[in-house]
This record gives structure tokens, sequence and C-alpha cells, in this order.
């Protein structure tokens, strides 16, 4: 995979983080979240069809990642405890994870911790690398 790919890739995840973010508080569809989104310079043709995929797939299959996130949450974790933004992170690895062929497991694992380290809170990059580690064994 070249570098303008990942990157493009990486953009993608942000801007699909965004989208289903907006879709969570303001109860709005992900194809108008999609669309509120401001375009940047940085932002391919590629970015934004992978933004959509990903998006799109991640609201098609939201109740289908919050069971299969919330079977693999510690015992002292529900799911409704944890915040929008981290809930959103990890449904969109185990999306990638389970749906996204071209996405080794290990690539989406690690972008999920690189987006949870610059939008969450400090304790959430290890919390979202222990969930999905669990999460990616039971794929295996």
């Amino acid at each position: 995979m070249n570098e303008s790919k990942i990157g493009s890739r990486h953009l993608a995840r942000i801007k699909a983080l965004c989208a289903l973010y907006n879709c969570e508080v303001g109860h709005t569809e992900i194809i108008d979240a999609l669309e509120n989104i401001i375009e940047c310079e940085e932002y391919t043709p590629s970015t934004n069809e992978y933004a959509d995929v990903l998006a799109t797939g991640v609201a098609d299959k939201s109740l289908e990642l919050d069971e299969l996130i919330g079977m693999n949450l510690t015992v002292d974790w529900v799911l409704e405890r944890l915040t929008i933004i981290d809930k959103t992170i990890l449904k969109m690895a185990v999306y990638e994870m389970k749906y996204v062929d071209d996405v080794p497991v290990a690539v989406a694992i690690d972008e999920a911790v690189e987006i949870a380290k610059k939008y969450s809170t400090d304790s959430a990059p290890k919390f979202i690398n222990g969930v999905l580690g669990s999460i990616s064994k039971n794929l295996i």
C-alpha cells in the first residue's frame, strides 16, 4: 500500500468519525452528516469515497457492531457507559475488521488507537486497543 493511500484512508476515517459523531449527537441521517463535513484540500475523491463507505457501513451495521463490542467489554463496562467518540471509534474499527477485506486487522486496530489518541481521553487508546484485541481474537 503506498503512502498516499494510507494518508487518504486515515483522512477518510477522520471524516467518517466526524459524520458518525454528528449523526449520533444531532440525530441526523448519515448522508446529511457526510455532506455537512467541511471539505479540505487533502480530501481526494478516494478519501471521500472511503469515508462514505465506512460511515454508511457503520451506520447500517450499527446494532450488530454494538452487540459485538458489548460482548467484548470487561465485566465493569457496559456499552452505555462508553463516550460517543470512543464507541464510534470502536464501531469503525470493528466494521473494517469484519467487512473491509483490504484492511488488515492490525491496521484497523492501529488506526483506531491513533485516532483515539488525538480525539479522545488519555485512557481511551489503551481501552480501545484492549477491546479491539479481544474482538480480533473472536473474529478469527
